[in-house]
């Protein structure tokens, strides 16, 4: 019994010794947290350590451009960036145009999908007038009403798609649109000796 109280007073003492001591982890850019500096004796000391990478992360040139926004939150832990993204509608209209590019090929494919539905009705009058002199079987039949219901099912399909063009087409173009975007730049946890997040 005494051995196992001393076995308990042994392994805990490291584990009081190491809350004494704070490790600083970083995540840049929303990556994965990751320790960065050595043991600090006290969890302020890690946390000023953070605050001064933070302030001297933020002095990059790529954060101090026109209509970059920063902000430090978390007591100084966290470092975001954010901009305004405007959707203009010159896209609106080059989206437009390729889509009208795209209505005027739909309709050279139905032209194809209609000859070869005529050529498939054509073909199946004709089996079926062999087919009543007996020159035929019931499976030249079969073939050629599947090929006529397949090409009917490729002119459907492509009429639809191109109503749905037509449909896109005659809605108006939006005006532009700001909204802001952005990301956690730089994250600081810190965490006691032993502790991971």
């Amino acid at each position: 019994m005494k051995a196992l109280v001393l076995l308990i007073i042994v392994l805990s003492i490291p584990r009081v010794a190491a809350a004494e001591s704070w490790i600083l982890w970083e995540s840049v850019e929303e990556h994965r947290l990751h320790p960065v500096d050595s043991p600090f004796p006290s969890q302020a000391t890690c946390v000023s350590r953070a605050q001064a990478r933070i302030a001297q992360y933020r002095q990059q040139e790529r954060f101090r451009k026109p209509g970059v926004v920063s902000d430090v939150t978390d007591g100084g832990l966290t470092f975001s960036i954010r901009w305004k993204v405007t959707n203009h509608t010159a896209r609106a209209k080059d989206i437009a145009a390729a889509m009208t590019e795209y209505r005027k090929s739909l309709g050279k494919l139905l032209a194809v999908y209609e000859g070869s539905l005529a050529k498939a009705v054509e073909r199946r009058e004709q089996r079926r007038a062999l087919y009543d002199r007996g020159v035929i079987g019931q499976s030249a039949i079969d073939d050629a009403e599947t090929e006529v219901t397949t090409t009917q099912q490729k002119v459907d399909s492509t009429r639809r798609e191109m109503a749905e063009v037509d449909r896109k087409l005659a809605e108006p173009i939006p005006p532009p649109t700001t909204r802001w975007v952005g990301f956690t730049a730089l994250r600081y946890q810190c965490w006691p000796v032993g502790v991971n997040p």
